[in-house]
């Protein structure tokens, strides 16, 4: 019985010592999955944190590519709308030139129109005063030889005059001398008729007397007679 005790408590060792066996080789695998499981997790937090970093640093890469390629777009935008501003400038400046040069285009234009009507005004109001000095020099020449036709005339008329008066004069003289004589004519008429009515008379006279002679001749013929 005491064997068997022994037995049992050797059996009870065994067993006690074979679960403390399974028990330390339970808790050596416990620990051997735990530092495995430990070591899997460190190992896989190693590779999180590894992927990790290595996806921060593609994340940080891919950041600093986009933030240099928003950087170069930044400064590319930048740099085209300086390009556009310059282009922008330029045109605006070409534009300011342009309208400049059509500025001045137009004000030497305006300045060669107001020049040439200036000119064309001088032109036409030194012609107008030629013209003017023209018409004020025909006038008085016009004048002139109105004053010298007036004059002309005058001394026509005044020749005329002086012509018809001694036309009158002559013709006075010459009707006075007409009527001289006429009358003297008529005197020597009248005298001729005078003489030859005295002649007739004396003749007729002379012939009465005669008649008479004759006819007292013939009486005292006829006287004697008887």
């Amino acid at each position: 019985m005491a064997a068997e005790a022994e037995a049992a408590r050797l059996a009870e060792e065994a067993r006690i010592a074979e679960e403390a066996r399974l028990a330390e080789e339970a808790r050596l695998a416990h620990e051997a999955a735990e530092a495995a499981r430990l070591a899997e997790e460190a190992r896989l937090a190693e590779e999180a944190r590894l992927a990790a970093e290595a996806e921060a640093a593609r994340l940080a890469e891919e950041a600093r590519l986009a933030h240099e390629a928003a950087e170069a777009a930044r400064l590319a935008e930048e740099a085209r709308l300086a390009e556009e501003a310059r282009l922008a400038a330029e045109a605006e400046a070409a534009r300011l030139a342009e309208e400049a040069r059509l500025a001045e285009e137009a004000r030497l234009a305006e300045e060669a129109r107001l020049a040439f009507e200036a000119a064309e005004a001088a032109r036409l109001a030194e012609e107008a005063r030629i013209a003017e000095e023209a018409r004020l020099a025909a006038e008085a020449e016009a004048a002139r030889l109105a004053e010298e036709a007036r004059i002309a005339e005058e001394a026509r008329l005044a020749e005329e005059a002086r012509l018809a008066e001694e036309a009158r004069l002559a013709e006075e003289a010459r009707l006075a001398a007409e009527a001289k004589k006429a009358e003297e004519e008529r005197l020597a008429e009248e005298a001729r008729i005078a003489a030859e009515a005295a002649e007739a008379a004396r003749l007729a006279e002379e012939a009465r007397i005669a008649e008479e002679k004759r006819i007292a001749e013939e009486a005292a013929e006829k006287a004697r007679q008887e």
